[in-house]
């Protein structure tokens, strides 16, 4: 090789007069705000991808996910349950679940007790020869004060 001559200063593989362009990757933090700025019309597609060092067809295409990606969780949004609502239903049946198995097992105590006290007193009402538990009642009462419409409370909120 002649010394001074360009050809000795060709990386190997590299074609002579091809400019090596360097690829590195965009974070995608902020791929938003630069698709954003196209579609504002703060800047064009053709200064985006100069700017950002990237090619057009990547602005492009950043730019219809980014236009897809907003359809489909507006689509989304419309069809079904938020994760919370789905969660909250959930919720809601495992408590009337559990409210149903608890109701079962107080009637199948009332019949038990039944059969050993006699009916009279299964019933709690003094009048009629049964006890009142009044730790029972007060626990009851607390429960239905919690059930009650508060005053000044919306309905369905």
């Amino acid at each position: 090789m002649v010394a001074g001559s360009s050809r000795g200063s060709n990386v190997a593989g590299q074609a002579e007069g091809v400019k090596r362009v360097e690829t590195f990757r965009i974070p995608a933090e902020k791929k938003p705000r630069i698709v954003l700025s196209v579609i504002a019309g703060e800047t064009t597609v053709a200064e985006a991808a100069r700017r950002e060092k990237v090619s057009e067809q990547s602005i492009g295409r950043w730019k219809a996910d980014f236009l897809e990606a907003g359809k489909t969780a507006l689509t989304a949004g419309k069809s079904g349950p938020s994760s919370r609502e789905e969660q909250l239903a959930a919720e809601a049946a495992d408590l009337t679940q559990a409210l149903g198995e608890a109701a079962v097992e107080i009637r199948m105590w009332k019949r038990s007790a039944e059969g050993r006290l006699g009916p009279s007193r299964t019933r709690g009402d003094p009048r009629r020869g049964g006890h009142v538990d009044h730790e029972v009642l007060r626990h009851i009462r607390h429960a239905r004060a919690d059930l009650a419409p508060r005053a000044g409370a919306r309905p369905g909120g």
